[in-house]
């Protein structure tokens, strides 16, 4: 019974490391762990694999968690070439953190699952409690200087609706009024911000 298991660990060692080869990727390690840190300075688990296909590969976009942030090379890994992925983790408090993360490349359909963990005892007086990449971006202003170019087309005739008032509610405090020429059209500015001052706008009333 003993031999029995001890065959049985070693098949299953062996099946193991070839299940894992025929990913075609080999880290040189899956698991990083920090240990106590006195003072956490978001900092960096850096994990390098190789590509021992023979296949260029590529590592599949990975977007950023609020607590979590990887950095890996957009570019494409040529077969023998090594690269690395970098893990940073956010918090804003003393704890102890086990983070997993998968790593999808081009040419398989099952990730290699990345962990991390630590104990943090405080926090850095210029750490981040949360990754840059995630806060929310800054809105642009609206360009209130561009110019409109409407006509008025009248529904049942499809003619320009000449020489009439035009009134534009954009709110209940903002109305604006206008009025055509000899050809059902008029320009506003100062009103609207549209991607593009050149195109016409049909209105047509009902």
């Amino acid at each position: 019974m003993k031999y029995r298991l001890i065959y049985w660990i070693f098949f299953f060692t062996i099946t193991t490391n070839l299940i894992a080869q025929t990913k075609g990727i080999r880290f040189d390690r899956e698991n990083i762990d920090f240990g106590e840190v006195k003072e956490w300075l978001n900092n960096q688990a850096v994990f390098t694999f190789t590509n021992n296909t023979s296949a260029a590969i590529r590592v599949l976009p990975i977007r950023a968690a609020f607590d979590l942030e990887v950095r890996y090379p957009r570019e494409l890994i040529q077969p023998g070439q090594s690269a690395k992925i970098v893990a940073i983790y956010y918090t804003d408090r003393s704890e102890f953190f086990l983070r997993k993360f998968p790593i999808y490349f081009s040419h398989a359909a099952e990730p290699t699952v990345l962990k991390i963990e630590g104990k943090i005892m405080s926090l850095h007086k210029d750490a981040f409690i949360a990754c840059p990449n995630t806060t929310e971006p800054k809105k642009e202003e609206v360009n209130k200087d561009l110019i409109l170019n409407v006509q008025i087309i009248d529904d049942e005739t499809s003619l320009p609706v000449k020489n009439s008032n035009v009134s534009f509610a954009i709110s209940s405090k903002e109305i604006y009024s206008f009025k055509t020429d000899v050809i059902g059209a008029f320009q506003a500015s100062n009103m609207v911000n549209t991607n593009s001052s050149r195109a016409p706008v049909v209105m047509r009333p009902m």
